[in-house]
């Protein structure tokens, strides 16, 4: 399962063809659209087992631009499934953020539109790149057992001291290593985020 956390207003694209948005986060529940590619049908459905309760509604038509989007509102603990294959479960909301769940086929891939900024040609600047790069570590450690860091370390090549510095963004990562970074959190970028700045710490070994 990945693991992102969003806030307000904040999409993903998931499997190259849906998107998925935050349309309002309360503090119970968070209220999910989904807009299918032109032409195809979406359906939604309910996991097994969710807990039924009162924040549960069907979903409303509605739309996004000029194509149509379907609106939904879910707990914590609930999933929405779109077309059978796809589930987005909600698992926190804290505030203004919530963190989702997302499981697909083993080909599905999950690019986040703040990454390429609502442009594939358009790369971050380095502090906001650091700023994304630590977000995206320190969500995907959170979510695993003590020791994920080394083990981090150990799949990028690097020490457990240059993933601390990613995850403080205290230092650039080169288009390389970020790369590398990104397929292990399972997390695909649509296009080079950051060219410029050299790698300083990242060509340290392994410890």
């Amino acid at each position: 399962m990945l693991i992102v956390s969003l806030k307000k207003q904040k999409h993903l694209r998931i499997g190259g063809d849906f998107t998925l948005e935050v349309l309002d986060i309360t503090p119970d529940r968070v209220r999910l659209g989904i807009v299918p590619p032109l032409g195809t049908p979406i359906e939604l459905g309910e996991a097994e087992g969710d807990p039924n309760r009162p924040g549960q509604e069907d979903p409303e038509v509605t739309r996004s631009g000029d194509r149509p989007m379907l609106a939904i509102s879910k707990g914590v603990d609930q999933t929405v499934v779109i077309n059978e294959t796809i589930r987005v479960r909600v698992e926190k909301i804290d505030n203004d953020k919530v963190r989702l769940g997302i499981e697909g086929p083993d080909d599905t891939q999950v690019t986040e539109d703040e990454l390429v900024g609502g442009s594939s040609e358009t790369p971050l600047p380095p502090e906001k790149l650091k700023k994304w790069v630590a977000e995206r570590i320190n969500t995907y450690l959170a979510s695993k057992p003590r020791g994920e860091l080394q083990k981090l370390a150990k799949n990028l090549h690097v020490s457990t001291v240059t993933v601390t510095r990613w995850r403080k963004g205290q230092t650039i990562i080169g288009k390389e290593r970020l790369d590398r970074l990104l397929r292990t959190l399972g997390v695909v970028r649509a296009s080079t985020a950051s060219s410029s700045g050299n790698e300083g710490p990242e060509g340290e070994s392994a410890t």
